[in-house]
């Protein structure tokens, strides 16, 4: 488990870098690309900074403080709802952009004859809006001031917009006091008048009360029936002794009393009567007293609040209450250095965004790239082995072709590359590797060029080698090589126009031998499918070490199909960086379907120097080891031309 979890940790690694040199290459290959984006964009952003229009900045500084609102109790309230400092400054630091406040600025600059924007066009709106793009405010942190900044391409204009903009936000805001201050005390007076006639409503319900009960003060009515009663319940008590003790009286003078006794017994029940209607009408009575007390006790208050109110700016009242909470620490002067453009953050944005612009540019191109750039592509891609790399013509020999490398620098990066191709494709089958087939995808992939070198690898090794052209639509061997002897190729041996020592024919290297693909005929299919073509290549295999047959591409036409079932091996040339992956996948299935060995791919034309291929450290190793670079000196150029050129002269007309 430990061992497990150990190479998991290590294949993750491997990714990770794998993954890591993977962009590196992208940005190594497209190193130009992004190199000339991120200098556009860094010209593009200095040719700006030096062109654009310069703008100056002026700054206020203003200390914006919460007020002294002792003088009015709950006027602080008011205003400032508690303690929310941070509101506060965030509400104040909105009203520096308030529309009415930068409305009225620019009446006061119209008033002091320096009109923004005079442009009879333009309505006030615009002009409102044009100045509120020139106005930032920046408070200080953990403090009471703030920065009012103005910005215009006149520095004096932009030091008096400011100036003019702090005193208006401090007019303005002094002004919304007292406007709430008037507002307050015109309330307080309303409210007075109002509970005065409440007041005068109560007051007559209540005496309306009395009269209709009777009642001058409900306190005193009820302590005088008391005490009335208590006078008739002695004046009851004593007649009554008086009858008790009439004995000795006449009848009329006993009726008399028993006569008043009668009225003294109605008068008390009358004053009980009414004592007892006085108790009930007590709390009626109260009622009524409270009610009038309380309007006059609140009528008292909002008397004494309108009075304070109306009063705050003047006499003593003003010294405690001052609207003036903001002050102007620092007034505005006329910058001398402009802010904008900022030729140095302008260049390096520009620097940067080209480069972050570039590198997406290249990682998208590289994301559309479907073609086959590297072994990493070949393995993942098509599956199958990497045999070798060959670096591009135009960088190993100034453009020209590189037949007869091997045999002309024997000790170069080029030859060595192919005798590397020629171990690989040796070592990739467990049998005796005689017959090898080499094709490609396409035209114009330099399979003629390769199957000629690899040819001459294995000749120069010791290998008695045939290189066969079994092109027959398109032939180039007998062009690249100088042979010896007619003119007649395989076309002539299959159509039996021609033996086999007419057909072989004999090149400055003694184990090298060339069959060139003869006349065109009008039915290639037909020959390279007869019986004729086996017993040829069978032949062959008698005589020579090792036969290398070059055929036509595989996705244009099928001889190379037909080949592949007769040979040991194919060999796949992709030209680097042009052959798209689909497109070789494709083509080496169908050679794998008619029975066909792929030993691998070839790449070839790559250049070495882009980014993606520089992790081929051993073609520096080789270039350090042997002496030779990919570029020659003009010399040597002029040597190999000639004698290309005298090759072609000599080359038999097919």
């Amino acid at each position: 488990m430990e061992t497990n979890n150990g190479m998991q940790q290590e294949n993750q690694k491997d990714v990770k870098e794998r993954d890591f040199r993977t962009y590196a290459r992208v940005l190594l290959k497209y190193a130009p690309l992004i190199i000339g984006i991120t200098i556009t964009t860094t010209v593009m952003a200095f040719i700006y900074s030096v062109m654009a229009t310069e703008v100056f900045e002026a700054e206020t500084m203003l200390r914006i403080e919460k007020g002294n609102m002792k003088a009015l109790p709950g006027l602080d309230s008011a205003f400032y709802n508690g303690g929310r400092d941070f509101d506060f400054f965030q509400t104040q630091i909105k009203l520096f952009r308030s529309r009415s406040l930068i409305k009225s600025t620019l009446n006061k600059l119209a008033k002091k004859k320096v009109p923004y924007l005079s442009e009879d066009d333009l309505t006030e709106e615009q002009k409102i809006n044009a100045f509120l793009g020139k106005v930032k405010v920046k408070p200080v942190p953990r403090s009471q001031l703030v920065y009012l900044c103005i910005e215009d391409e006149n520095p004096e204009k932009a030091a008096l917009y400011a100036n003019i903009l702090a005193q208006e936000y401090i007019d303005q805001s002094i002004d919304d006091k007292m406007s709430i201050v008037k507002h307050y005390g015109s309330w307080f007076d309303k409210q007075a008048t109002a509970h005065e006639k409440i007041i005068l409503k109560r007051e007559e319900k209540f005496k309306e009360f009395r009269k209709k009960h009777n009642i001058v003060e409900l306190d005193l009515d009820l302590d005088a029936s008391k005490e009335m009663l208590k006078i008739l319940q002695e004046q009851l008590n004593d007649l009554e002794r008086k009858i008790a003790n009439s004995g000795s009286l006449d009848e009329v003078k006993k009726f008399e009393l028993e006569q008043k006794k009668a009225e003294v017994q109605g008068d008390i029940k009358r004053q009980k009567d009414r004592i007892v209607e006085l108790d009930n009408l007590s709390a009626q009575y109260l009622s009524y007293k409270k009610k009038i007390q309380a309007a006059q006790n609140y009528y008292s208050i909002l008397l004494s609040r309108a009075e304070e109110w109306t009063s705050t700016t003047d006499g003593d009242n003003q010294k405690q209450f001052d609207p003036r909470n903001i002050n102007i620490i620092d007034e505005a002067e006329a910058p001398s250095r402009p802010i904008k453009p900022r030729k140095t953050v302008n260049i390096l944005f520009g620097m940067i965004f080209g480069m972050i612009l570039g590198i997406g540019i290249a990682f998208f191109i590289e994301y559309l790239d479907d073609t086959i750039k590297s072994p990493t592509d070949v393995e993942n891609f098509l599956q199958v082995p990497f045999l070798g790399l060959i670096p591009t013509i135009s960088t190993a020999h100034g453009g020209n072709a590189i037949e007869g490398i091997v045999e002309s620098q024997p000790k170069g990066t080029i030859a060595e590359s192919y005798r590397a191709i020629r171990t690989n494709i040796l070592f990739s089958s467990d049998r005796d590797v005689k017959k090898l087939i080499v094709t490609s995808t396409g035209p114009s992939e330099g399979k003629t060029t390769t199957a000629i070198n690899i040819a001459e690898v294995m000749a120069t090794a010791g290998d008695k080698t045939l290189i066969i052209d079994a092109d027959m639509r398109r032939p180039r061997v007998h062009k690249s090589i100088t042979i010896q002897g007619s003119g007649k190729g395989l076309s002539n041996y299959l159509t039996g126009n021609a033996t086999l020592d007419e057909i072989v024919h004999e090149t400055s290297i003694d184990t090298f031998f060339v069959v060139p693909a003869g006349p065109i005929p009008p039915n290639p299919v037909e020959l390279l499918n007869s019986p004729r073509l086996k017993e040829f290549l069978d032949k062959m295999s008698e005589k020579y070490d090792r036969i290398i047959i070059d055929t036509p591409p595989v996705i244009a036409v099928t001889d190379a199909a037909i080949l592949a079932r007769m040979a040991d091996g194919v060999v796949f040339v992709v030209h680097g960086g042009l052959a798209h992956r689909d497109i070789v996948k494709r083509g080496i299935k169908g050679l794998m379907k008619v029975g066909g060995h792929v030993f691998g791919v070839i790449l070839n034309n790559v250049n070495i120097y882009r980014a993606s291929y520089y992790d081929y450290y051993y073609y520096n190793y080789y270039r350090y080891a042997y002496g030779y670079g990919y570029r020659e000196k003009k010399t040597d150029k002029k040597k190999r031309k000639k004698e290309r050129n005298k090759k072609n002269q000599n080359a038999p007309q097919l």
